[in-house]
């Protein structure tokens, strides 16, 4: 199967109409006529996720974020960017994304997120496409019983790609409805599906939102952004390995967090105790 066929086999199971209107999913280098050799599986099209992907003979880096969201005027080698794109112009290896698209879809990021919390009667916080309910972004819904901020947050911490995350309001509080959204939430964080829960779960909130958010009374988990959304590879293996049934090898490009997160006042007790 080349590229170009595999590409619309993708969109049928995760259609563009389920990403956002800014969203830029599907092809960013396209050698639609290359037979798919291999895929490589990456949350970002990085440049180690394009060596890796080159290194095992993978001719399609499948990302959750697209490689391009701005039109480009030029393309040069000193910037970083356009230097990319033109390696993988020239190793003939495409980079696809399914990006806003595979948060909204049934079975997506956020359903995974909704699954391991025990999300029930759950639905969308906001639809993105009227013609299918259950897609959009988010998840809000209820807890089979009542539970504490923190039993929520000791579930997220035995997820093994979360390092760390924070907290905004009572630990002890009660959470019977929670709301959800993987990446960056901040959008939906006045929406009523999340004004009216006990608890909204995302990355990347500013300042503001937060603030407008404890106005409310609303509690706060926010996790780290890629964190968060390396369970693109877990949607990746189930698209791939069951839905699809690729034949072709698979791979999966896992990397560390680019954040290291110092906290003051531990800092200060492992001083103190050496």
């Amino acid at each position: 199967m080349n590229l170009g066929d595999f590409g619309a086999r993708l969109l049928e199971e995760v259609p563009t109409d389920f990403a956002c209107e800014w969203d830029n999913v599907g092809w960013s280098v396209g050698p639609l006529s290359q037979q798919l050799t291999g895929i490589m599986v990456s949350v970002d099209p990085s440049s180690e996720a394009v060596q890796a992907a080159l290194d095992k003979n993978c001719n399609l880096l499948f990302c959750h974020h697209p490689l391009l969201f701005e039109p480009v005027n030029q393309l040069v080698e000193s910037n970083p960017l356009q230097n990319l794109v033109l390696k993988a112009v020239r190793e003939s290896l495409g980079i696809f994304a399914l990006h806003t698209n595979a948060d909204a879809c049934p079975g997506g990021l956020n359903d995974i997120y909704a699954d391991y919390l025990g999300l029930r009667e759950r639905q969308p916080i906001q639809q993105v496409a009227e013609e299918y309910p259950g897609a959009g972004l988010g998840r809000v819904g209820n807890l089979e019983g009542t539970v504490t901020v923190r039993l929520l947050e000791n579930k997220l911490n035995r997820r093994p790609e979360i390092s760390y995350f924070r907290r905004v309001g009572d630990p002890e509080a009660k959470v019977t409805r929670l709301a959800l959204c993987t990446g960056s939430g901040g959008d939906l964080i006045e929406r009523p599906p999340v004004v009216e829960s006990d608890l909204f779960i995302t990355a990347d909130l500013k300042h503001h939102d937060v603030e407008a958010a404890r106005a409310r009374g609303l509690n706060l988990i926010i996790l780290d952004h890629y964190e968060m959304e390396q369970v693109f590879l877990d949607f990746a293996r189930e698209l791939f390995e069951k839905k699809l049934k690729v034949s072709e090898a698979i791979h999966y490009f896992e990397r560390k967090n680019p954040y290291r997160h110092t906290v003051k006042h531990k800092f200060l007790i492992n001083r103190e105790e050496k």
